[in-house]
């Protein structure tokens, strides 16, 4: 492992209290670490896209619980606690010219996170659930806020919150470094605010230990293949997904943290 992302996971694995993740500022630790790291050494995570890459271990460990290619957002996982307190994780938010202007779908969390932008902008609507039902799996949302995320850039979500976001730029990705702590319940809600109802996604248990694919083909949002691919796009062999990984790592679409959109 490179030496600045070893000190990246060195300190997840050994210096954050987990069972404390509920905790902002357990969370904004986390952002504060990583993101000074970023700044001292801003070709980190290349030099770990460029490790895993390499090697056909970390491959078949990684690669398996990442996503991509999306029609959306690419997710690669760079590094899985094997206790399943925490992930790191690599997003690459496509331009809108190549998707379209509108925002994702409204969703929660299962588990805190926090949020590095590298490169680039996204923005973000971000609501609070003010009440549900889980029987008739209805749910009013109020929106809180409105806000543009750019480089360098730290944002810290609870579990309990839900947002959405898109990237604006017509023709420049938004990367950043994503930390996940520990799944604090089995499912997240994906919302459909016209409609005031929300659908549980993939059990977190399930996504942990089988990979996202075999996961999303049993959740209840998910019936068949066909569905699923509808989520991760149509690739899903070996030989396109390390294409797409060698491309991240060499830079390819991957500018130098830091530099202007």
């Amino acid at each position: 492992m490179t030496t600045s992302f070893a000190r990246l996971s060195d300190f997840l694995s050994t210096d954050v209290d987990w069972d404390d993740s509920e905790d902002d500022d357990t969370m904004w630790r986390v952002g504060d670490f990583a993101s000074s790291l970023v700044r001292r050494n801003p070709s980190l995570v290349q030099e770990r896209m460029a490790e895993i890459s390499r090697s056909r271990s970390l491959m078949d460990e990684l690669v398996p619980h990442s996503e991509f290619p999306h029609r959306r957002r690419d997710k690669f996982v760079l590094f899985r606690d094997p206790g399943e307190r925490f992930v790191v994780r690599l997003h690459r938010f496509h331009p809108c010219g190549s998707t379209d202007t509108e925002y994702g779908p409204i969703h929660n969390h299962r588990y805190p996170g926090v949020t590095v932008l590298l490169r680039g902008a996204y923005q973000e609507r971000v609501y609070t659930e003010v009440a549900r039902d889980d029987a008739r799996r209805t749910a009013d949302l109020t929106l809180d806020e409105e806000r543009v995320l750019a480089g360098g850039q730290v944002d810290v979500k609870g579990w309990r919150t839900a947002h959405q976001v898109r990237n604006v730029s017509p023709d420049q990705a938004a990367f950043t470094l994503f930390v996940r702590g520990p799944s604090l319940r089995r499912f997240s809600h994906i919302y459909d605010l016209d409609n005031g109802t929300f659908m549980d996604t993939a059990g977190a248990h399930d996504l942990a230990r089988v990979g996202f694919l075999t996961a999303m083909m049993g959740s209840a949002a998910v019936r068949s293949r066909h569905d699923a691919m509808r989520f991760i796009g149509p690739a899903d062999q070996w030989s396109e997904r390390y294409d797409v990984m060698m491309r991240v790592a060499e830079g390819q679409g991957f500018p130098p943290p830091g530099t202007a959109p």
